[in-house]
């Protein structure tokens, strides 16, 4: 090197790390994170899915418990106040506590022309008794009874407090509204023996809370055979009744698939409650429309009615259970009603009411289209392959559970 020559740097090279990407690395990067992303998607996408079912599931599962509860709360109360189960002389199921329309045909209406229309093939379970008020004691002596005017206090005759204010608004009814139907009451004797009556047109509440102001409710004495022709043998009350010890008031409640078309073939099924006044159409002013829904996607109620025969062969004698033969068994050996496609009514004095099962069948809310169930073959005596299939529950794509529960009827 010469002196004073000016020395020039050496030119450093970059390293590599700041020499950026290859058009190929590119490629692979961008195929990897495509890659992520779909499986990530799967992954949210399977996660949605199935919190949706699940859901659903719940949903599901809520309204067969909420509908086996409400159910289950009034079916066991059936007869309360001293209502028998059926009449001498008369078939089951069209008892007087307990009623059952077996397997509805299309069309059938739960009240009278315009009442709401009940899916078919379903049952329709009617429950009569003393439900939602006390049965009152009375401080009427015989004569009151045969005059047709009862006396009661907010005081039983053993000084209990018992709430009349049911039994005064039931007669207010009856005051401002004497065209309408009246409620019926159930009067037992201290005997046991009952009779039934009509509130009368005109009837007056003297009650004003105090126990010294009474309320009197008149009776009628011929003007409610309507009620009678149902609830009492041979329609008329037992002339050797000559005192009354209790009263009730009769409720009749109506259980029944309600067909709701939102639109054209399209069914949602709901559970649904009726109040009706006993024996009749007509509707009870409490639910006006007949339309009280106590659960969504209902599809199915079916009724079983456990008898204890007085005579049978195998199980069907009279040993105080319930023998439940196989579908295809002799109707002699099977002592349940409507468990089977060829039961019959069962003929008076064959055995005792005992037992009523209870299934509800349900679906989801939403069809999945990749989920495929069986097809529904039977449900108790509701044949889905050679009957009528309602159509709403034959839909493969939604998922079904069923609740089966036996209930005692402890009064009767």
């Amino acid at each position: 090197m010469r002196s004073g020559q000016k020395v020039l740097p050496l030119r450093r090279r970059r390293p590599a790390r700041f020499a950026g990407f290859t058009l190929i690395e590119l490629i692979v990067v961008t195929a990897m994170m495509g890659v992520f992303a779909l499986i990530f998607y799967g992954v949210f996408t399977f996660n949605l899915e199935a919190s949706r079912v699940q859901s659903q599931i719940s949903d599901m599962q809520q309204n067969l418990r909420v509908a086996q509860h409400d159910i289950k709360r009034f079916a066991r109360m059936a007869g309360r106040g001293g209502l028998p189960a059926i009449l001498p002389g008369s078939n089951l199921p069209n008892g007087v506590a307990i009623t059952v329309q077996n397997n509805v045909p299309a069309g059938t209406r739960i009240g009278g022309p315009g009442s709401p229309e009940v899916l078919e093939g379903t049952d329709v379970l009617t429950i009569r008794g003393v439900f939602t008020n006390p049965v009152y004691q009375l401080t009427a002596s015989p004569a009151d009874y045969a005059a047709g005017v009862l006396e009661f206090l907010p005081q039983t005759p053993t000084g209990q407090a018992q709430d009349i204010s049911a039994l005064a608004e039931a007669v207010q009814r009856a005051v401002d509204s004497p065209g309408d139907a009246k409620e019926p009451l159930v009067l037992i004797s201290p005997l046991g023996q009952y009779s039934i009556f009509a509130l009368q047109t005109g009837s007056v509440v003297t009650t004003g809370g105090a126990s010294s102001k009474p309320l009197q409710v008149f009776v009628e004495t011929a003007e409610d055979a309507q009620y009678r022709a149902l609830l009492v043998e041979g329609g008329t009350n037992p002339t050797e009744m000559t005192t009354v010890s209790s009263v009730g008031i009769i409720e009749e409640y109506r259980y029944y698939i309600r067909k709701v078309e939102p639109a054209a073939g399209r069914v949602i099924p709901r559970l649904t409650r009726a109040r009706f006044y006993a024996g009749t159409n007509e509707v009870h002013p409490s639910n006006p429309n007949a339309d009280e829904d106590i659960a969504d996607h209902i599809i199915d109620l079916q009724i079983a009615l456990g008898v204890d025969r007085y005579t049978g062969t195998g199980g069907g004698a009279a040993d105080g259970l319930i023998y439940d033969g196989e579908p295809d068994e002799a109707a002699d050996d099977d002592e349940w009603l409507f468990n089977h496609r060829d039961d019959e009514p069962l003929v008076a004095g064959v055995g005792s009411l005992e037992l009523l099962r209870l299934s509800v069948l349900a679906h989801t809310s939403r069809a999945d289209r990749r989920y495929g169930g069986r097809r529904l073959a039977w449900l108790e005596d509701h044949d889905y392959v050679n009957g009528p299939v309602s159509p709403a529950a034959i839909d493969q794509q939604r998922r079904r559970r069923m609740s089966q529960t036996v209930v005692n009827l402890r009064n009767l």
